[in-house]
Parts: structure tokens; sequence; C-alpha cells
């Protein structure tokens, strides 16, 4: 298994192609940014949950696997059977492309099969500046008819008790059985403000801002996002500690949203050779001395 390193300035970084692309570890001034990658089987979960991992074709839940009626039959997450999660990008080898000391292009040539049924290209590229970490991901679809079509970027932050984070929305759209059924819209942004709990979280937010900043002890993180990464998963697990800000192109079940008339949902339908791209950028800074 090859572990890539990368280094500009500050940052240094390990991505792991074969993995799904995944970036393994990422430190600033000698701090974790991410939490990072320690074991790959780790007890209970399919995959660690560390590091930052491509969502490509589709971010988070299908419901029942369902895409506008169509029977799509992915793998099951064990953590949200019955319904298929994250698409089979993070779970796919990709080949490397291009590769500087400082940056690395990452390729996915998928082709269809139960996970599914679409043909598609991705191009996953990691790029460390001096000031910032630009994560770009696109979207090709190869098949020969329209796809449903959705990306986006999966970090764990690494994010010890008392880690604060803030950013703004409008919208929030159902994510787990305990949500309201239907989304909750609004045309006044809503703040929040908070600091991570160990009871843990996971919503789904919609016409975010953009930008989100996360303030530890230790290290301020800022997260900014291209303007189609209009959604935002926030997760944490109870006794973790890890924050995920996951931009991403729609909301978690978009394409059934979109087929039930709802708007706002982010689904995007490919037509053959047409493309989607997303992008992501880290910028950190280290305390000043008092």
């Amino acid at each position: 298994m090859q572990t890539l390193t990368l280094s500009q300035g500050p940052w240094r970084a390990e991505v792991v192609p074969e993995r799904g692309g995944r970036m393994t570890r990422l430190s600033f001034d000698g701090a974790e940014v991410l939490e990072p990658v320690v074991d790959w089987t780790p007890p209970g979960r399919p995959w660690p949950a560390a590091g930052l991992y491509p969502l490509v074709p589709y971010s988070n839940r299908i419901e029942h696997g369902r895409v506008g009626g169509r029977a799509v039959q992915l793998a099951i997450h064990p953590f949200a059977a019955p319904h298929a999660v994250h698409g089979p990008g993070h779970r796919r080898a990709w080949s490397v492309a291009a590769r500087t000391p400082h940056e690395v292009r990452l390729h996915l040539a998928y082709a269809p099969d139960d996970d599914w049924p679409w043909a598609f290209e991705s191009t996953l590229t990691y790029a460390l500046h001096d000031d910032a970490v630009l994560c770009t991901i696109d979207l090709m679809n190869r098949s020969a008819e329209a796809m449903p079509a959705g990306l986006g970027l999966h970090p764990f932050f690494h994010a010890p008790d008392g880690t604060r984070y803030s950013l703004a929305h409008r919208d929030r759209w159902p994510q787990t059985e305990a949500d309201a059924p239907l989304p909750q819209f609004s045309e006044q942004a809503r703040r929040i403000d908070d600091v991570v709990s160990q009871d843990g979280l996971i919503a789904c937010l919609g016409r975010w801002d953009g930008a989100a900043t996360i303030a530890r002890p230790d290290l301020s993180i800022q997260v900014e996002a291209s303007a189609n990464l209009a959604h935002l998963i926030v997760y944490r697990a109870a006794g973790s500690a890890f924050l995920c800000l996951e931009p991403v192109s729609h909301a978690t079940n978009a394409f059934n949203h979109h087929g039930a008339g709802r708007p706002h949902s982010g689904a995007t339908f490919l037509g053959p050779g047409e493309r989607m791209e997303g992008r992501m950028v880290l910028r950190c800074a280290t305390p000043r001395p008092s």
C-alpha cells in the first residue's frame, strides 16, 4: 500500500490512493488538522472515522437505495441499513495521474456495477500552498444516459473537548429518523456558534454560507467551500474527538426529495459527457503568544 507524502510551508499531508483516495493525515506547524488514520479496520466500523475522503457520485444516504423510483442496489452501509450511503468512490482504489512534492491528482474510472449502474470518471486533487490546502473533486458522466450526480468531501477534523465551531445556514433537511420528515426552509440565515458535545450530533444543513470556523486552544481552522457545495453535513459521534464538516452538493436523499418536488435539494442530473466540480479550501492559524 503506497503512502504519498506532500509538504509545503507549514503543511504536511499523507495520501493513500488505493484506500479510496483518502488523505490519511494533515498537519499545520506540527498540529493535527485532521483526525489521523491509525487503524484501517477499527472495531465496529467498516472504515476509519479519520482523515478526509471523497464523496462521489453522491453524498450521504439514498433512502432504500432508490432514485426517483428506480431501484439502485448499492452496498448497504452497516450503520445505515436498509439505505445506501456515501457512494462507492471512497471504497475504490484511485490511480495517481500526476504528482509534485506539494500536490497530487488522483483519478477514478468507474464501470457500472451493483453499487452504481452508471459509468463515471472522477478526479480528486489535493494541493498544499503556503497559506492554504485546496481540495478539488470533479465528476463526469461516462454513461449513455442521464445520471443522478453529486459530490463532496468528508473531512474528520481533530476536535477535542472544548472545540468551538461556527457557521451560518438557512435550511435543515431530515437526516435521521428523529428529524422532522420534511425539510425546514428559511430565508433568514441561522447562525450556529457552539461547543462540540460528548453527546454527539448530526445534521444536514442547506444553503449554508460556505464558510465555517473551528476554534481549538492550539489551532484555528477555516473551512471554505465553492458555491455549488451548498449543503453541509455536521457530524460528531458520541464520545469521539472529531468533528465532520462535510461540504456537499446536495441534501441527504436529494434525488428523492427532487422527485417529490421539494426545492433547494441540490439534486443534479448530468447528461452524457457532462461534468461538475466542487472545491474546499482549508486555512489554519496558531494562537499568537500573549
